[in-house]
Order: C-alpha cells, then sequence, then structure tokens
C-alpha cells in the first residue's frame, strides 16, 4: 500500500513537471525521440526509408519517412505510439532489474544516431547536445548515483508522456479529427475513421501505463 501510493505520486509529480515550462519540454522530448523514432523503425523493417527527424521546443516531432506500398505507410504511421508505449515498459523493467549501465550505454548510442544520422533541426539538435552534455558531467563525476536518479526521471516521464499522448490524440480525434496527428493521417490511408486509430492508440497506452506503474508497485523504488 505505501509503495503504491509512493508510486502514484511519482507519477503525478512527473506529469506536474511536464506543464513546467521550459523544464516539461526538455523532459517531454525524451518520449518524442522515442516516438519519432518508432516511425523511423517502422519504415526501416517494412522496406521504407527515413531521412529526418525534427524534435520541437512544443514537445512535438515529425519523423520523414518513405515507404514500400500502403502497407508499410500504414505500419509506419501506427508504429510511433505503440513503440513510444512498449519502450516504456521495457524500460520500467530495466530498471527494475537494477541495468543501470546498459541502460546508460544504449541511451548514449540512441542519442548519438540520431545526432549523427536523423535529427536535422536546431532545436533537436540543441536537445541532444544538452543531453550528452548532462551524461557526460555525471561521468566525470563519477555521480553514479544522480545517474540512477536521471535514469528513474526519464523513466516516469516516458511512462507518463506515453500515456498522455495516447489520451490527447484519442481527445483530438473525437473532436477535432483533422488535427489528430498520426489517427488523421491513418484515416487518410485506411479510410477507417480516425476516432478508431485514437481510441487504439488510448487502449495500448493506457494497458502499457498500467502495466509500468504495475512493475514500479509490485518491485518498489529502490532508493526509498
Amino acid at each position: 500500500m505505501y509503495e503504491g501510493i509512493i508510486v502514484l505520486i511519482l507519477l503525478g509529480f512527473t506529469a506536474a513537471l511536464l506543464r513546467v515550462p521550459i523544464l516539461g519540454s526538455f523532459l517531454a522530448l525524451f518520449h518524442t525521440l522515442v516516438h519519432e523514432n518508432g516511425h523511423v523503425a517502422a519504415a526501416k523493417w517494412t522496406g521504407g526509408k527515413a531521412h529526418s527527424v525534427s524534435l520541437f521546443y512544443n514537445q512535438s516531432g515529425l519523423a520523414l519517412t518513405s515507404h514500400q506500398g500502403k502497407g508499410g505507410a500504414v505500419l509506419t504511421i501506427a508504429a510511433g505510439y505503440v513503440f513510444a508505449s512498449a519502450v516504456s515498459v521495457v524500460y520500467i523493467y530495466a530498471l527494475m532489474m537494477q541495468w543501470y549501465t546498459p541502460m546508460m550505454i544504449v541511451l548514449c548510442i540512441l542519442l548519438l544516431y540520431n545526432i549523427m544520422f536523423l535529427v536535422k533541426n536546431i532545436v533537436g539538435i540543441l536537445w541532444l547536445g544538452s543531453v550528452f552534455l548532462l551524461i557526460g558531467v555525471l561521468y566525470a563525476n563519477q555521480a553514479y548515483e544522480a545517474s540512477v536518479y536521471v535514469l528513474y526521471i526519464i523513466g516516469s516521464t516516458l511512462l507518463v508522456q506515453a500515456f498522455l499522448s495516447s489520451l490527447y490524440v484519442w481527445k483530438m480525434s473525437r473532436f477535432h479529427a483533422a488535427a489528430s496527428g498520426d489517427a488523421a493521417l491513418l484515416e487518410k490511408a485506411t479510410g477507417i475513421p480516425a476516432v478508431f486509430w485514437g481510441f487504439i492508440f488510448f487502449g495500448q497506452g493506457a494497458v502499457c501505463f498500467t502495466a509500468g506503474t504495475w512493475m514500479l508497485v509490485r518491485e518498489g523504488l529502490p532508493f526509498l
């Protein structure tokens, strides 16, 4: 019971931080990066190409991809929310297993790959550079405990933002379908209403958020 309350406070605090100017955008871009890389991965896996990724100050992003056939296009468009939610659960599992060093290595590889091959816009490059700087400072000062806190902040951000973004796209698909992003693109590609895709995105987001929260409650937070 106590652990559950602490976890809910942590996730609620994370949701509040995401609304703080500047800091909220900085944190939310971790989710945006994963979301856009989901599009990139799906495009490549289906025989298409990834041209660039842009990250924006308003917490949004854009992946420019090309596809081979309608099926590849549909899978690429659908991949962003699903990939981000799945990664948030895998990330939380890795935290519970205390795989801190491998996680930091994977994070650095992801950042390096994006800054070298994908991200082209100034905001995205500055954000990636600032994250690299933060990791470098932690490494230079051998701040292991602080690194663990950073990993947990990123993890809670990925989990919360994946859920909130899926909730947002479902809301937009119901009331402003044309502005519902990936759901609107899927409606255009498949003819199936955006509200259907919005509901699918929200459903998988809710399931993954529940799974991640359950793991946090069951295993507890090692630094408490």
